[in-house]
């Protein structure tokens, strides 16, 4: 067993031959997402030569990673210290990735860990502004390199109306000249979206009554805002089969795992979203996304939102599983390209996290963007744009993951039709769920989670 202080004795040692490859670029095998590479110059990393080595202090078990082809990929313990120090040589990706894996591993053999940790289903936290959580290995976390998602610009058709929107003398003249550049563009599905969401902002948040009613309750707060959020983004992608389910909705993907587990200390578990978005593919129901509250508008909880933020990770998870499970014989490369998302409403802001199998056993969730709900009118360019780019990169990103699930659609399909022509044995066709991490169902009762505080995300906004 180790604390996270274990880890902090971290460091990583570069062997003197790693100076004659001081130029050398590490070439990934594969992509390991959109928006996560591993950093490949040796210059800042241990990637890139045969001699590039990791050395852990720690008391472990002697052991090889398991992609190692290499001789020179092993863990050598180095007895003549008080502590004994692992060596990890890496000679590709797929070792950092195996190095992840073997972390989360002891991380659930870690009785100091919170039980709730995201770390012992496999999942590591990142991105936008989100902070190193203490217990992870530095030096292995910075050899992740999350590429700033692409926060899409929702107006870059529109960009001198939308500058002559906000020249608007006053609020009531904003209005009106919304009015007329809806009027002007009622055809395009993308002015139209800007139009609704500038609208509802407009008319509610930054309304003086409608703003006290967001804040009375949670209830109003969804009615009145966020959920017409989610509608226009629903509009927005040109599909009939995709809806957003409001309200106390049960997530299927949760009962679903649940009947898999045959755990009879989840016969009565359930987990209900405030919403979610969900897609038909050839008559196959799939989860999309979940949304979750944190109260009314402007509540301030650190201890309801980290728990909120725990259920929505772990649903999410149950989400990208399920998927995995419908389409079992896709390959891992496509399944590697699916992302889900959690739609996080907290005080006055919305976060949007995705979340990605980058290797087996290993998923990333990723802080995409935050944005603030304006109040006033004045001043409030900067935060009405925000929200509307981070309402188009969601509904951008639904629309590549439902591509991506057609892909998967047909990779599943030919695979079960060889088994069906007896051309292949089905026991040799790789199945996805053999590469998920199991545990993302647990029963979180109450409204907080005790020692909640080595959960939260440590994020600047």
């Amino acid at each position: 067993m180790y604390s996270s202080d274990d880890y902090k004795d971290v460091k990583v040692v570069i062997d003197r031959f790693l100076n004659d490859a001081r130029d050398t670029k590490f070439e990934p095998k594969q992509s390991p997402g959109p928006n996560i590479n591993i950093n490949g110059n040796v210059k800042t990393s241990i990637i890139g030569s045969s001699f590039s080595t990791l050395k852990v202090k720690a008391k472990r078990q002697r052991t090889t990673l398991a992609s190692s082809k290499q001789p020179t990929a092993y863990v050598e313990i180095d007895t003549t210290t008080d502590d004994n120090e692992i060596f990890y040589h890496i000679d590709s990706e797929q070792d950092i990735w195996d190095m992840w894996y073997q972390f989360f591993a002891d991380c659930r053999a870690n009785n100091t860990l919170h039980e709730f940790s995201l770390e012992k289903v496999g999942i590591l936290q990142c991105g936008f502004t989100v902070e190193m959580r203490p217990c992870l290995i530095k030096e292995l976390y910075s050899l992740l390199v999350v590429n700033a998602a692409t926060i899409y610009n929702a107006f870059e058709t529109y960009k001198e109306d939308i500058i002559r929107l906000f020249a608007s003398e006053d609020h009531k003249r904003f209005d009106i000249n919304l009015k007329h550049f809806k009027g002007r563009n009622e055809q395009d599905r993308t002015a139209v979206f800007i139009a609704k969401v500038f609208k509802l902002m407009s008319t509610v948040s930054m309304n003086i009554q409608k703003l006290k009613w967001i804040k009375k309750s949670e209830a109003n707060y969804s009615e009145y805002l966020v959920w017409q959020f989610m509608k226009q983004v629903t509009n927005a992608i040109e599909s009939d089969f995709i809806c957003f389910e409001m309200g106390e909705y049960k997530l299927k993907s949760i009962s679903l795992e649940i009947l898999r587990r045959n755990d009879s200390q989840l016969k009565s578990c359930s987990y209900k979203a405030d919403g979610c978005h969900s897609v038909i593919i050839n008559d196959n129901f799939i989860e999309l996304s979940l949304l979750e509250f944190t109260g009314k508008f402007d509540l301030s909880d650190l201890a309801r939102s980290t728990r909120d933020h725990v259920k929505g990770s772990f649903s999410a998870l149950s989400l990208l599983q399920q998927i995995g499970h419908l389409f079992k014989y896709a390959s891992l490369e496509t399944f590697s390209s699916i992302l889900v998302y959690f739609i996080h409403t907290l005080n006055d802001k919305i976060r949007l996290w995705s979340l990605e199998q980058v290797s087996p056993g290993v998923c990333i969730m990723n802080l995409i963007h935050t944005a603030i709900i304006p109040t006033q009118f004045n001043n409030s360019e900067i935060k009405m744009r925000e929200v509307g780019n981070l309402l188009w990169t969601y509904k951008l990103g639904l629309e590549s993951t439902i591509k991506n699930i057609y892909q998967l659609y047909k990779e599943h399909t030919s695979i079960e039709l060889s088994i069906a022509r007896r051309t292949m044995n089905s026991a040799a066709a790789t199945k996805l769920s053999d590469s998920f991490e199991k545990g993302c169902v647990l029963k979180i009762r109450g409204e907080y989670i005790p020692g909640y505080e080595h959960l939260q995300i440590n994020s600047s906004v």
